[in-house]
């Protein structure tokens, strides 16, 4: 063939059979449940009968999006809030140990291999919003 079939004289132009004929080739058309299905659909070309005196209604996707950055910001925000206080919690448990131990601290300090310290570790946190 030499010539391409949608581009030839016979064709669909109109734009509820264009999509008609897209869906068809993404469907088994030839098969039973496929010519079922194929003739199920309804395409039509503006607004069908019982939905062109229903009032539209429009929701924009930036609505949505915005939604869905105020829930990000409320759980990074419980996240970094959780973050914080676990990290008083480890600084406050490194100190009471630090009490207790005491002077066995630098004893026990070479065995375990620079895990104990004497100063608390500083914790670099930044919270990105």
């Amino acid at each position: 063939m030499n010539t391409k079939p949608s581009h030839g004289p016979i064709h669909l132009r109109a734009p509820a059979k264009i999509l008609w004929r897209t869906i068809r080739g993404m469907n088994p058309h030839k098969t039973k449940h496929g010519a079922a299905a194929l003739a199920r659909l309804k395409a039509y070309e503006g607004v069908p009968p019982p939905y062109d005196k229903v009032k539209r209604m429009v929701r924009p996707d930036a609505i949505n999006y915005q939604e869905l950055e105020e829930k990000r910001k409320d759980r990074a925000q419980v996240a970094y809030e959780r973050r914080k206080q676990l990290t008083k919690l480890r600084v406050k448990a490194e100190k009471t140990v630090e009490e207790q131990l005491g002077p066995q601290l630098e004893i026990l300090a070479p065995a375990a291999g620079g895990v104990l310290s004497v100063e608390p570790r500083k914790q670099n946190f930044e919270l990105f919003v």
